[in-house]
């Protein structure tokens, strides 16, 4: 818990983030049900919150998981075994990642560095386990897309926002 709110501040602490890290690695093994329970009950309710974002059409373009998750994910994945296939916490880490990479919209450039990052996350989780992750090349292929249209749609004065790739539909 402790870890999530320093990890949901405006100005992450890095410093105090990594310096929980080992001590949240020495204590797991010594609560690995009670660990575990807690690490799925949080993955559970960030899955609901972005499932009811993406089917909203008005809150759809923020449905990429915030910082915070995204640092929870790399935090679980250096806790737990990613060699385990249907790990009671990664393999729904997995999905809910994979499913943030195929279903969210990139609307703005803040949404590319997200699934960048989750990108890096699941190539290094599913490397060390030889398995390939299809998620990451539809998400590149769309990116690359973005990019060439970032250049024809440009810079909107009106509201400042990039209106890069908001035209385009995300296909799998």
């Amino acid at each position: 818990q402790h870890f999530i709110s320093l990890a949901n501040q405006t100005q992450i602490s890095v410093s105090a983030l990594d310096a929980l890290v080992p001590h949240l690695v020495a204590l797991t093994p010594y609560v690995p049900y009670y660990s575990g329970a807690l690490s799925r009950a949080r993955l559970e309710k960030e899955h609901e919150a972005m499932k009811c974002k993406l089917k909203d059409p008005v809150r759809r373009s923020d449905a990429w998981p915030p910082t915070r998750v995204i640092l929870l994910a790399k935090l679980l994945m250096d806790i737990y075994p990613v060699s385990d296939k249907r790990h009671p916490v990664l393999a729904p880490l997995n999905t809910f990642l994979s499913g943030a990479l195929m279903l969210c919209p990139i609307v703005k450039p803040v949404h590319a560095v997200k699934g960048i990052l989750i990108s890096h996350l699941l190539l290094n989780a599913h490397a060390r386990s030889a398995r390939l992750v299809p998620e990451v090349l539809t998400f590149v292929t769309s990116l690359l897309r973005a990019f060439c249209s970032f250049t024809s749609m440009g810079f909107d004065v009106e509201d400042g926002e990039y209106r890069w790739m908001s035209a385009l539909p995300r296909t799998p």
